[in-house]
């Protein structure tokens, strides 16, 4: 661990440099980290991980269908100006915001994360295009190794769902995506009516789980 807690996070390695929230860190990378613990931390986001837990899922028939049955649906219906992205490819979209501001996690402000867990921050249109997600807390003490795991499995629908948020030049909504998904063909719940953009997203992330099982 550095000195500092808020010196900066290599991704790429596989240690204990995290920003701890002043969470207790054990020494022995066997021990268990609690739960209470694991949330506090600011944890590396494995962008590289997450890209090839995404081309499995996009290597379900289900899921790619899904996917490119809702992305172009809510691109005909958005409003002018607010045009498809790389013809909706949803592993172009993904390496085009990790080439304009790429992914933060939650509670690191100095990488540019705002208060909350996950967004679509900026556009692809105005060059700023990132990604936040959230932090996990586990249900059980795990080992370090397995928490870098558990975070994976967790932040990649997360990613997914964001990046198909940027699949808009300007970003497509909660609401245009939950709207659109309402009307695919399958048995769907009815749609939100609180007009709550949580209740909107909640709806359609929901949905797209589904789809991508």
């Amino acid at each position: 661990m550095p000195d500092d807690k808020n010196a900066k996070i290599d991704p790429n390695k596989a240690t204990l440099e995290i920003h701890t929230g002043g969470a207790m860190m054990p020494d022995d990378k066997n021990a268990k980290i609690n739960p209470n613990d694991a949330a506090r931390m600011i944890f590396p986001i494995d962008v590289e991980g997450i890209r090839q837990e995404i081309v499995k899922i996009l290597a379900k028939e289900k899921a790619a269908a899904f996917i490119k049955a809702l992305v172009a649906e809510v691109a005909k219906h958005a409003a002018p100006g607010n045009t498809l992205v790389e013809e909706g490819d949803v592993l172009r979209i993904f390496d085009l915001v990790r080439k304009q501001k790429g992914f933060v996690r939650a509670g690191d402000t100095a990488g540019g994360a705002i208060p909350g867990a996950n967004f679509a921050l900026g556009s692809v249109a105005t060059g700023d295009a990132q990604i936040q997600i959230g932090n996990f807390r586990p249900g059980a003490p795990l080992t370090f190794q397995e928490l870098k795991d558990a975070y994976l499995q967790s932040d990649a629908p997360i990613a997914l769902h964001e990046t198909l948020h940027h699949a808009g030049r300007l970003v497509y909504s909660d609401q245009e995506y939950a709207v659109v998904v309402s009307t695919l063909p399958g048995n769907r719940p009815p749609l939100p009516t609180s007009g709550n953009r949580f209740d909107f997203s909640h709806y359609w992330d929901t949905e797209l789980r589904k789809a991508c099982k």
